[in-house]
């Protein structure tokens, strides 16, 4: 809801801490890494967030006798899951929905004029929900309905703990295939089945310095290229730009080896962890020549090291950033992006992932086996990725519904529209640490065309593993300090990586 006023947001310094976002008076925060904007943008749109639950379906159904609870267990209840929650109530006289919180900070309920929103879970959460929804699962217990993102859930489907949803949608005449990105789906089958329905997905892509490729000759076929072409890019760049005069220039900033590292391997998660084998391949050649890569491109400055977001946003503004790790994760992104690098931004596919563009999703359900209420269950999920619910303004990320999607998009056209052309009444600005950038480029219906364009070629589902990656960050630590080799590193974190996927 814009309404001319100055729109300011504060980023709390601990990006795992709650956020605040005032629905008149707009938040808006962005790392340029992209790990928190998408959480800010998703709850503002040109209506009121309040407005939710005003709906109701007079031709709901009353739900069958017996047993009419649901439980769902969540990392941590959003808006979008209550208001879902309060509708699906209201349009089924009896039913009750459960919602069991595994946090130790619990968002606040919306006053309807501030809204805080997570931008990270605390690792020993995640662990807490992981610990729970196993011991459930294996003692026949358990929730209906579970947050699936955070959990190594091919596990459970390998032990016939989750329902499979293909076989629902199938016997479903009212779900209508059609209007969801199939792709999205496709991609999300497990051994040729879905168990568990997205409702939005993150983009995993490459922000490219469009102005700066150009200005070098630099011709990418993201299809083909690998991390030996990222490399060279980036050197070529880096070192041409010196000749001419140019300082500080960086091919990454805001990263340090460990976290490049993480990084690679979630993207290419599947090349190094073979999840129905359950075998590991971090003593591979491939992922020793990533550590060396990465360790090269730091000791010869093409990385800034630095992680204050003081530092990112500064060399990202100037233009001497020449490729940025991120995402897109709303349409608003297009915004930011399009800020960053005033003279152009390209986005390409991950080094060595080939053609398709690889996502990932925190917003992924899935019904346990265990359920009494697998019907009721599938009837609230249908109801999560429906029309009438995705229509809703906080939905975080893109959703996976087609007629959201474009909803979505053609709101953030409209927003940053009256933005731009407000003379300066209206603004949007991030404001990272005391330092602000006023967000004044419109998104065109060009840019949308980009993001559709980049969601039918979403194809690779990417879902690392939470543990491996935290493995790989505190084993990686010594070689980058150099005290130890890329080969010992490497066996090390196989032999770690092997033990946990085991267990």
């Amino acid at each position: 809801m814009l309404k001319n006023n100055l729109l300011v947001g504060d980023i709390p310094p601990n990006p795992k801490s709650s956020l605040k976002v005032e629905v008149c008076h707009l938040s808006l925060s962005k790392k340029i890494l992209k790990r928190i904007t998408c959480l800010v943008l998703a709850v503002f749109t040109s209506s009121a967030i309040t407005a939710c639950g005003s709906t109701a379906n007079n031709n709901s159904k009353e739900t069958s006798s017996g047993n009419n609870t649901l439980t769902v267990s969540v990392m941590t209840k959003d808006m979008y899951l209550d208001t879902a929650v309060k509708l699906f109530e209201e349009q089924h006289p009896g039913v009750t929905i459960d919602v069991k919180e595994y946090t130790s900070n619990p968002l606040p309920a919306s006053d309807g004029k501030n809204t805080s929103i997570r931008v990270g879970e605390k690792p020993e959460d995640v662990e807490k929900y992981v610990s729970a929804m196993n011991t459930q699962l294996m003692s026949g217990n358990g929730t209906d309905i579970m947050l699936l993102s955070p959990l190594p859930y091919e596990n459970y489907i390998d032990k016939n703990m989750l329902v499979n949803l293909s076989d629902m949608i199938q016997s479903d005449e009212s779900f209508d295939m059609g209007k969801y990105y199939a792709n999205i789906l496709d991609a999300m089958k497990y051994n040729g089945n879905l168990y568990g329905l997205p409702l939005s997905v993150n983009l995993n892509v490459l922000e490219a310095n469009k102005a700066l490729l150009d200005k070098y000759n630099i011709d990418i076929d993201d299809s083909k290229w690998s991390w030996e072409d990222f490399e060279q890019a980036a050197q070529e760049i880096v070192e041409n730009s010196k000749k001419d005069g140019a300082q500080g220039m960086y091919a990454l900033s805001g990263m340090d080896g460990s976290t490049i590292m993480s990084s690679l391997v979630s993207e290419s998660y599947d090349k190094f962890v073979d999840k129905n084998e359950k075998a590991a391949g971090f003593d591979s050649r491939e992922f020793v020549a990533l550590l060396n890569m990465a360790k090269s491109m730091i000791d010869s400055g093409y990385v800034n090291t630095d992680t204050s977001q003081g530092k990112i946003t500064d060399l990202a503004a100037r233009g001497n950033t020449v490729f940025s790790a991120g995402g897109i994760r709303n349409y608003m992104d297009m915004m930011m992006a399009k800020q960053t690098y005033s003279d152009g931004v390209e986005f390409l596919n991950y080094p060595g992932e080939g053609a398709g563009l690889s996502f990932t999703t925190n917003t992924l359900y899935g019904i346990s086996n265990n359920s009494s209420n697998k019907e009721l269950a599938w009837e609230f999920l249908k109801f999560l990725a429906s029309d009438e619910m995705m229509s809703q303004n906080s939905l975080v990320g893109l959703p996976v519904n087609k007629t959201a999607s474009e909803k979505s998009a053609q709101n953030a056209v409209e927003m940053s529209k009256k933005v731009s052309s407000s003379n300066g009444n209206a603004k949007i600005m991030m404001n990272m640490n005391g330092q602000s950038i006023n967000l004044n480029k419109p998104i065109t219906e060009e840019d949308v065309k980009v993001i559709q364009e980049l969601l039918t070629d979403a194809e690779k589902y990417t879902n690392a593993d939470q543990k491996v990656l935290s493995i790989i960050r505190e084993e990686t630590a010594a070689f980058f300090a150099g005290q130890k080799t890329a080969e010992d590193t490497a066996k090390t974190i196989q032999d770690r990586v092997n033990t946990y996927i085991n267990e």
